[in-house]
């Protein structure tokens, strides 16, 4: 995993976020993108944001698949006590296969 000016236990949650966000795509974005994630911080978060998330900072994870790379906006969450989840994704691919899809707004990667 590839770091830019990201701290490294940030950087380790958000690839690992990442990962997990993968759901069933893992295994090809792993062979497309010899396991390389890339993760940087993101100009600003998404104007629209879930009310769980902190508006700052948000951070992106890509990695390099066929036909196009898998990009993720990750946010960290504004109280995390009690939920062993401390980021979430707030934009960019949706792999998951959320139901009915992502909400209105839904932002793009960088």
């Amino acid at each position: 995993m590839t770091c830019r000016d990201v701290p490294k236990d940030e950087c380790q949650k958000v690839g690992a976020l990442f990962v997990n966000n993968l759901a069933r795509s893992w295994k090809r974005v792993f062979d497309a993108s010899s396991g390389k994630i890339e993760v940087t911080n993101r100009s600003a978060c998404p104007a629209v944001l879930p009310d769980w998330a902190d508006p700052a900072p948000c951070w992106q994870a890509i990695a390099q698949a066929e036909p196009a790379p898998v990009c993720m906006v990750i946010a960290r969450w504004q109280t995390a006590e009690g939920t062993a989840l401390t980021f979430g994704q707030v934009g960019g691919d949706e792999m998951a296969g959320r139901a009915g899809g992502p909400p209105s707004g839904w932002p793009f990667c960088e």
